[in-house]
């Protein structure tokens, strides 16, 4: 539907953002 929101879209850019934001976590933390 047009009016639709696109979860696929947004499940695929909520994971990527997920990782993106762990793995710069995980090195913020590495280096304290």
């Amino acid at each position: 539907g047009q009016g639709a929101l696109p979860v696929r879209s947004t499940v695929t850019a909520g994971l990527a953002l997920g990782v993106d934001v762990e793995v710069e976590v995980q090195a913020w933390v590495g280096e304290g």
